[in-house]
């Protein structure tokens, strides 16, 4: 009870989901719940500094993307991805935590920037962080609740069905390496 009223319930429910598998025993850590805390934190100050300018835009991917863009929606779909596997398929709410803190990590810094300075469009922003609250809810449903609301949205979150990841964005860059193969036994 002490720790909900310190850090919350979503604080509460991301540590333990994140600091051992359920079939696992967890050692408690007031360091680590504090590090839940900071995570859930700046989540939310990255989407209220955003809010306001993306409220209005229409979320959404579309055919013509900048390089900042794709490489952003690349990694979202590729992280929607993996979390899908790990909720529910394995069940691994820590590694899909895990894998939702390095998301934050990638797009925290382009989108930290107003969208337009970052060469991202209001629409694609505004998708990337839908998709980040919706990937955070079954952890933080009361976060991820108020963040939806931030975004403009009238509906509740009991009212979006799970997000489906694009294939085709999630693939990863094919790049093609040019190797020359010679013979080290012939004269040179």
């Amino acid at each position: 009870m002490e720790m909900a009223a310190k850090y919350g319930a979503d604080t509460g429910r991301l540590y333990t989901l994140f600091a051992a598998p359920p079939e696992k025993d967890l050692e408690w850590s007031e360091e680590s719940i504090e590090g839940a805390w900071r995570f859930i934190n700046r989540v939310f100050r990255l989407v209220d500094r955003l809010a306001d300018s993306l409220r209005d835009a229409k979320s959404g991917i579309s055919t013509s993307t900048s390089d900042s863009e794709k490489a952003l929606l690349r990694k979202t779909h590729q992280t929607l991805r993996r979390v899908t596997l790990d909720v529910e398929t394995r069940w691994h709410f820590n590694s899909a935590i895990a894998l939702i803190m390095d998301f934050y990590n990638e797009i925290h810094a382009p989108l930290e920037k107003a969208p337009l300075e970052a060469d991202i469009r209001p629409e694609i922003a505004k998708h990337i962080l839908e998709t980040l609250v919706l990937m955070l809810a079954p952890m933080t449903p009361h976060l991820a609740e108020e963040l939806w609301e931030m975004l403009g949205h009238k509906e509740g979150l009991w009212t979006v069905a799970w997000p489906n990841f694009d294939p085709e964005l999630a693939r990863d860059e094919e790049v093609e390496i040019v190797v020359q193969v010679t013979d080290a036994s012939a004269p040179g």
